[in-house]
């Protein structure tokens, strides 16, 4: 091998292990969606009365949010599957500020299960744009 080849060669291992000491020492940072829903607790038991939650709003516009919650449970196959409410909503838009706390009732849902399951809510914007933020949660026996 020529003197200019060893040299590249060289050059070339030390970037690459410069290079994998950088990324073992970076730590993930995960991004957090500045408008969302979050559930007070990873899991509920089958024996409490209420699912709680917050909605936060870090966007700094203005939106209003429908109380009117949707839940589904996730089904073997990884998809989502809306569970039958017991009770009626009406549709009046609530303020929402930088956070909004808030609970459904188990009850209102009869055939919960232990699983996994999905909360959301619908929001909406000044400019009538409209989303839907959710979070997962696991039921337990």
């Amino acid at each position: 091998m020529k003197g200019w080849s060893r040299g590249l060669l060289l050059i070339l291992l030390c970037v690459c292990v410069w290079g994998c000491e950088v990324q073992q020492g970076q730590e993930e940072t995960a991004f957090i969606e500045p408008l969302r829903l979050e559930m007070a607790q990873e899991s509920y038991s089958l024996s409490e009365n209420e699912i709680t939650w917050q909605a936060i709003n870090e966007t700094g516009d203005a939106y209003t949010i429908w109380l009117i919650p949707t839940l589904e449970e996730q089904q073997s196959d990884g998809s989502w599957q809306a569970i039958k409410c017991e009770v009626g909503f009406c549709g009046v838009g609530d303020p929402l500020g930088e956070m909004m706390q808030g609970g459904i009732d188990t009850q209102w849902y009869p055939t919960l299960q232990p699983g996994v399951y999905r909360l959301s809510y619908n929001v909406q914007k000044e400019d009538n744009e409209r989303e839907t933020i959710s979070a997962e949660f696991v039921m337990t026996e």
